[in-house]
């Protein structure tokens, strides 16, 4: 897709002066790794009851985009329509309101949050989002020494900063981070912000299958000797006051 540059007449926005300014740089549209995006905004108010001379009015306010580098006979259809905004009825706001938004995790499977968080693959050296333990050491159950938000950060910019494919590549092996663009974001906080996946590890049971079968902890075992013990530790009890007792009779005769 590119926006058509026909001068001879204007038809579409694709063809006006101004929008054909915002790409100046012709050399880029040969580019295969360029993509040039154009969207229009469009907002406007409804009442939700209709418009009626004497009926209530509920007005409700739309902000959508729609992608002008298509066609004019796709632009325009509702699969191609993005509603970025709404504004509530039942009135118009008549002053501003303070809103505070954030992103507040990452969710997703596995792979899936490390492109997007900006972590190397689980097969990586360094595999892990929590902890800098290399993949050597990944059959050991001890936690390894847990990974710092600022450090992160640092290696991410670091990442971000290099120009050179191999040295992307040295970056990754050492510290296991990429960049990422939620490092953009002030608050953000790449390593307690990616929670644990539900899905895979608790709908589908790979947890289970992680602490049942591949590291043979029984948990039904460890319950019934839990009980034991504590059966076996009330009866001794028993016994003990028991013995006390008759000792104490004994004195007393």
């Amino acid at each position: 897709m590119s926006l058509v540059t026909s001068t001879d007449a204007i038809y579409d926005y694709q063809q006006s002066p101004a929008l054909r300014a915002l790409y100046p740089n012709s050399q880029q549209k040969n580019d295969a790794m360029v993509l040039e995006l154009a969207f229009s905004l469009f907002t406007d108010w409804f009442n939700l009851l209709s418009n009626k001379a004497a009926g209530k009015k509920v007005s409700f306010g739309v902000l959508a985009l729609n992608f002008l580098t298509l066609p004019p006979t796709s632009r325009w259809k509702p699969q191609n329509t993005f509603i970025s905004g709404l504004v509530p009825e039942p009135i118009q706001p008549n002053m501003g309101r303070r809103v505070f938004v954030c992103v507040g995790c990452l969710l997703g499977d596995l792979v899936a949050k490390h492109k997007v968080a900006g972590f190397a693959s689980h097969s990586a050296t360094q595999f892990c989002s929590w902890c800098d333990s290399p993949k050597s050491d990944i059959q050991q159950l001890q936690v390894g020494r847990l990974r710092q938000k600022r450090l992160v950060k640092d290696y991410s910019q670091a990442f971000k900063d290099l120009k050179n494919k191999a040295e992307h590549t040295r970056m990754v092996k050492k510290s296991g981070i990429r960049w990422s663009e939620l490092n953009w974001l002030d608050y953000w906080d790449t390593v307690h912000m990616i929670p644990i996946g539900i899905m895979h590890n608790l709908f589908e049971g790979i947890l289970q299958h992680h602490f049942r079968n591949l590291w043979k902890w029984d948990f039904e075992k460890v319950e019934l000797n839990e009980n034991e013990d504590q059966e076996h530790d009330s009866g001794d009890n028993c016994e003990i006051q028991d013995g006390d007792t008759s000792a104490q009779a004994g004195l007393s005769w």
